[in-house]
């Protein structure tokens, strides 16, 4: 059986008691410092909170072996966490930057800063609209045949904050999921993406929503090749003629104003 997330000085019960380092100066604080590949809090329900770390307002799990949005889930339990490090872990790599960033925010109802990236109201309000109509099918599905109160055990434990967004937001109409479900399909760009400084590393195909910013599209591939340079620079390439050469020089622009299309390709230089 999964044993609990704990800390060091609240009696930490992990395969690897070293995996966790809790500054003892600030006890609302807390850094992994080898890779965790689960997050587990057994002794509450998926809509529930924990007793566990009750003051714990930061949590730093970068840069480690998470593969399932269900840890990113139990992070809802924890009363007070209000600050997030998340980068560089399996599970926010399995989709774009923006879409991850809009899971967790939803997924972690009381969360005020991710990445170091202050959450707006208006972002959070998005995050979970759009959260709400994402999994609209799946909440659906979770009753089965029988009239139920409730939706599934399981569907709960990857989803425990959908019934709070219900009850706030409402149900999301079920023409419109389709119709946005459609829209998002039809906004996605199939891109090459490479680096001439890297010519070993295979050729990367990504799926980029048009309305994707420059500056996030940034972000992903500092990801993606490793590197922590500031300055990188993105050049499209057109696919008919590899002589076409635009710099997406602005940061705040999104995607579709560089009119990037299918199969077009995106140099990366730092």
């Amino acid at each position: 059986m999964r044993k609990p997330f704990y800390n060091v000085e609240t009696n930490l019960r992990s395969k690897h008691t070293s995996n966790y380092w809790h500054k003892p100066e600030r006890k609302n604080c807390i850094w992994t410092t080898q890779p965790l590949e689960f997050i587990e809090f057994p002794d509450s329900s998926p809509t529930e909170k924990t007793n566990l770390f009750k003051n714990l307002k930061f949590l730093c799990i970068k840069n480690n072996k998470l593969k399932k949005w269900e840890s990113i889930a139990e992070l809802n339990k924890l009363r007070n966490l209000k600050s997030l490090l998340i980068n560089n872990n399996p599970v926010i790599l399995s989709v774009n930057a923006e879409t991850a960033r809009q899971l967790i925010i939803a997924k972690i109802q009381g969360l005020e800063s991710l990445n170091r990236t202050q959450i707006e109201r208006s972002e959070r309000r998005g995050a979970e609209c759009d959260y709400l109509k994402r999994y609209r099918s799946e909440w659906v599905e979770s009753y089965g045949p029988s009239a139920q109160s409730k939706p599934s055990e399981t569907f709960l434990i990857c989803h425990p904050t959908y019934l709070a967004l219900l009850k706030e937001y409402g149900a999301a109409d079920e023409n419109e999921v389709k119709e946005q479900s459609a829209l998002i399909k039809d906004s996605l760009i199939c891109v090459k993406i490479f680096s001439p400084l890297m010519p070993d590393k295979p050729i990367l195909t990504k799926k980029l929503p048009a309305e994707m910013t420059v500056g996030k599209l940034k972000a992903l591939v500092q990801r993606i090749f490793k590197i922590s340079a500031h300055d990188v620079t993105l050049t499209r390439i057109f696919k008919e003629d590899d002589s076409q050469k635009t710099e997406m020089d602005n940061n705040l622009r999104q995607l579709s104003f560089y009119s990037l299309s299918d199969q077009d390709k995106i140099a990366v230089e730092w």
